[in-house]
């Protein structure tokens, strides 16, 4: 096949990224098998702006090309820029345009129906994270997946940065034994913007869990591997999940918050020879675990840092190790990205070579059910329950409610409020 047509959905905060080559623009002119031909988003303010970021992005990186003497990629780069279109609405953008692939970065809320419509147009998809607002939203993507015979893959960047990608070498490599825990504290002091969707659990799915949260469970699965199984969660003690500092700026006016900015949960992972203990604090107030990320074995730990690992033996010897790149970064001559040019290029790849990503839809819909199992642990008093009980209660409320589970189930999994 040829270069990956792709149109992206949702042109927010996630689309630009917050410098450091963080989000997908940065990413796209350096992906040699993909070109963006369309852009949607509800707002048209939103859109012009992204079009016209995106050809300012897409001529830098020609200017580069001829600088290197590569005059052929400078004009295919150029070519493509000028043919970007825009769309209010996807639908729309799925009829006209033929798409090999959509890139999904809307509110959490609009993931199932424009994943849902992507996948029955027979378009692969990629989506941000959380795969939807909760586990039942979630298996509705699953299913539109497997009817469709399409790519989903769950966009969580984290497991495409040099740090996690060094982490699980070492890992894999047995240097500190058998895992046993792994304590991940992710914690900032603001949601990712100050709209009120990152508030509204009716929009978002929830808070700083399933925003922050979602990023360690899904990273720390990664790095035990993808064949082992979450099994139990508990929203720890002494601080659970709750609200901290009550009151916010949002949409610029001072008011008191639904969602919660503080959560702290164990998370226990069966693999075929024994079990790891994970603990996540997400945190939108700043953090209040102990801070030091660290992966803790029968013959060593790992610390986790921005720029290097250090590794303490069993002698209590400690050694730095500093992040390698990947070659592939070396040659596109591309800063630490944070993950995002590789997990699209991932996808590209993935679709270039008819090979199924890693990092798909049922890892984000395991993740999710992750999530919502410790709402509910908070809500039976913080006591451990399974991912197998909170399915039955969840599809329950599905067998129960119909077409209304999805806005029950919120409903019911933010009942955690009533117990603080």
């Amino acid at each position: 096949m040829g270069r990956v047509k792709v149109g992206v959905v949702g042109l927010g905060g996630i689309f630009y990224g917050w410098g450091g080559y963080s989000g997908h623009l940065p990413a796209y002119p350096k992906l040699e098998d993909a070109e963006v031909v369309s852009l949607c988003d509800v707002n048209p303010k939103s859109v012009e702006k992204a079009a016209f970021w995106l050809k300012k992005t897409y001529e830098e990186e020609a200017k580069r090309m001829e600088e290197e003497g590569d005059k052929e990629k400078a004009e295919t780069l150029r070519e493509g820029a000028k043919g970007i279109r825009t769309y209010l609405d996807y639908n729309e953008m799925f009829e006209k345009e033929e798409l090999d692939l959509v890139d999904i970065m809307t509110p959490v809320k609009f993931h199932l129906p424009v994943a849902k419509r992507a996948l029955e147009k027979g378009i692969n998809v990629i989506c941000e994270k959380p795969i939807a607002r909760n586990w039942l939203e979630a298996i509705e993507i699953v299913e539109a997946v497997e009817k469709s015979g399409k790519f989903f893959q769950y966009a969580e960047n984290n497991i495409y940065s040099l740090s996690w990608y060094n982490l699980r070498k070492f890992l894999l490599s047995g240097i500190i034994g058998e895992p046993v825990a792994i304590f991940l504290p992710m914690a900032i002091g603001e949601p990712g913007g100050l709209t009120s969707f990152y508030w509204d659990p009716k929009i978002s799915g929830g808070g700083s869990l399933i925003d922050m949260g979602v990023h360690g469970i899904t990273s720390s699965w990664f790095l035990l591997g993808f064949d082992a199984k979450p099994v139990r969660v508990k929203s720890a003690e002494p601080d659970g999940i709750g609200i901290k500092m009550p009151e916010r700026i949002v949409d610029g006016i001072y008011q008191k918050v639904k969602s919660e900015d503080e959560a702290h949960v164990l998370i226990e992972f069966e693999r075929e020879n024994g079990w790891t203990t994970v603990f996540i604090e997400a945190s939108w107030s700043y953090g209040d675990s102990c801070p030091t990320s660290v992966i803790i074995g029968t013959k060593g730990s790992i610390e986790i840092g921005w720029e290097k690992m250090i590794l303490t033996d069993p002698y209590g010897n400690r050694k730095e190790i500093p992040y390698w790149y990947p070659s592939f970064l070396h040659r596109i001559r591309f800063p630490e990205p944070g993950g995002y040019f590789g997990e699209l290029q991932n996808i590209v790849k993935c679709i270039v070579g008819g090979i199924k990503p890693s990092c798909n839809e049922k890892i984000g819909a395991e993740s999710l059910a992750i999530v919502d199992t410790a709402y509910l642990s908070e809500i039976k008093g913080r006591k451990p329950v399974s991912l197998e009980e909170f399915k039955k209660y969840a599809l329950e409320i599905k067998e129960r409610e119909g077409e209304k589970a999805f806005e029950v189930l919120v409903e019911e999994l933010a009942k955690w409020r009533c117990c603080e």
